[in-house]
């Protein structure tokens, strides 16, 4: 059986409302939020440096959605 109330602590806003803006962008999870602020934290004290780690990391993401 599903556990719905586990998919629903992952999504902040929906704990307070219905949410139905997924044309634009659906809700964000906690765990997206964190790898975002992660990535701008990094952006702002090295700047472009981490490019190339950009492009692992995106590399590493294709490879997990191909298998």
């Amino acid at each position: 059986m599903i556990n719905w109330e586990k998919y629903r602590e992952m999504f902040p806003v929906v704990t307070q409302q219905t949410y139905f803006m997924t044309a634009g962008g659906g809700a964000l999870s906690k765990q997206a939020l964190n790898a975002v602020t992660e990535r701008y934290q990094s952006l702002a004290l090295n700047g472009g440096r981490i490019f190339g780690d950009n492009i692992q990391l995106m590399e590493t993401c294709r490879e997990k959605l191909l298998n």
